[in-house]
C-alpha cells in the first residue's frame, strides 16, 4: 500500500492474546477500513498472539499487515511501525488497547479535510476490573478543527500517546527514534516530535480507548516499583533531548517539554514514595532532590500538589504520602 492519504494504525502487541481479537475487529469492521493499514507488530510474543494477528491479516490482506521481530520491548516496535509506515498519518495502539469503531469513521473521514503535524483526540479510561469508561478531557484550548501554530500558545500541554496521531512525514524525516528494551517510552514518542511540529489541530472525536487496572500493566505499584530504575532511565533521555534543543527552539515549543518532563519527575518522586518506608527509601527521595536543583529540566509548578508539599516540607511527610499513595491506585488504578 503506497497511498500517501493512508492512515495507519501501528498496533503494539505482545503477549495479548486475550485482548487481541477485540482491538483487531474494532479496526477491521468500520465501513472506513479501506482507508487504513494497520500494521500489527509482533515484539516476540509466544503465546498465541501471533497466531491471531496471522488470522486477520489472512482475512483482511488489504488491510492487516503482520510484521514479526524479537523482542525489543515497547520503543522498538513504535521504531518499527516508523520505518514501514508510508501513509499519511501515522498512530500508535497497545494491542491490549482499542479504537472505537464508529469515531474510527468519523476521524477518517475528517482527515480528508486536514493537513496538520499533529492531530489530537480526546480519548476514554475503560476500568478493566469494574467494566466502566470515563472520557478524557483534553488540555487543548482550541476551537474543534481549527489547525493552529504549535508557537501560537493555544496546545497547553503536550498531550498523551493515546491523543495523538502524527504527520508520518515529521517522524521519517526527523529520525524520530525510541529507545527500546524500556517501560515508559510513550513519553519519548509525544515528547520528541515537539522541535519539528509546524501546527496541529483538535477533533472532539472521542477515539482511544485505555484499557486500565489491568494486572500486567507497567503503571501498577508493583511494577512501577520494580522498574523505578526503568523510568529514571526514560527521564534521563528526554532531560538530555530538551537540554539539547533548549537554545534552538521556541521558548514555547521549550516549555511545553520541560512541563511534560517535570510531570514524569513527580510520577518519579510518587514511584519512589510508594517504596517500602525506611532510610533507603528517604535517601533516594533526597539524592532525586539534589538532580533537579542539579540537572534535570524542572519546574516545581508543574508537579501535583502532593509531590509539591513532599518537597517542600523535605520529605517530613513521605511516610503519610506512602499510604496515601498506594491507597489511590487501590480505588482508581492511578
Amino acid at each position: 500500500m503506497k497511498d500517501s492519504g493512508l492512515v495507519r494504525i501501528k498496533l503494539v502487541i505482545c503477549h495479548v492474546e486475550k485482548f487481541l481479537p477485540n482491538t483487531l475487529e474494532r479496526l477491521t469492521s468500520g465501513d472506513n477500513k479501506s482507508k487504513l493499514e494497520v500494521l500489527v507488530v509482533d515484539d516476540g510474543s509466544t503465546d498465541n498472539t501471533k497466531m491471531i494477528a496471522d488470522r486477520y491479516q489472512k482475512k483482511f490482506s488489504s488491510v492487516v499487515r503482520v510484521i514479526s521481530k524479537e523482542n525489543g520491548g515497547h520503543g522498538s516496535t513504535i521504531n518499527v511501525g516508523i520505518s514501514n509506515a508510508s501513509g499519511k498519518y501515522l498512530k500508535v495502539v497497545d494491542g491490549d488497547d482499542w479504537l472505537d469503531t464508529n469515531q474510527l469513521d468519523i476521524f477518517l473521514d475528517r482527515l480528508e479535510d486536514i493537513d496538520t503535524d499533529l492531530i489530537i483526540t480526546p480519548f476514554w479510561l475503560y476500568d478493566n476490573k469494574k467494566k466502566k469508561k470515563m472520557l478524557q478531557n483534553s488540555s487543548v484550548d482550541t476551537q474543534n478543527g481549527k489547525a493552529f501554530l504549535v508557537d501560537s500558545g493555544k496546545l497547553k500541554a503536550i498531550p498523551p500517546m493515546h491523543e495523538c496521531t502524527f504527520k508520518t512525514e515529521i517522524l521519517k524525516k526527523n529520525s524520530i527514534t525510541i529507545d527500546e528494551n524500556a517501560f515508559y517510552v510513550d513519553v519519548e514518542f509525544v515528547v520528541y516530535p515537539i522541535p519539528y511540529l509546524k501546527d496541529f489541530c483538535f477533533f472532539n472525536i472521542p477515539l482511544y480507548m485505555y484499557r486500565i487496572n489491568v494486572g500486567t500493566q507497567s503503571t501498577n505499584p508493583e511494577s512501577l516499583i520494580k522498574n523505578k530504575n526503568m523510568h529514571y532511565f526514560v527521564i534521563d533521555q528526554i532531560n538530555s533531548y530538551i537540554k539539547g534543543f533548549k537554545k534552538s527552539v521556541s521558548r514555547v515549543r521549550y516549555l511545553l517539554m520541560k512541563k511534560r518532563l517535570s510531570q514524569m519527575i513527580a510520577a518519579q518522586f510518587k514511584i519512589i514514595v510508594m517504596s517500602k518506608i525506611g532510610f533507603s527509601t528517604m535517601k533516594e527521595l533526597k539524592s532525586l532532590k539534589e538532580k533537579i536543583d542539579t540537572s534535570l529540566e524542572f519546574d516545581l509548578k508543574y508537579a501535583n500538589f502532593p509531590v509539591r508539599v513532599l518537597i517542600k516540607t523535605n520529605f517530613i511527610f513521605y511516610p503519610a504520602l506512602h499510604y496515601l499513595a498506594l491507597l489511590k491506585f487501590k480505588y482508581t488504578g492511578e
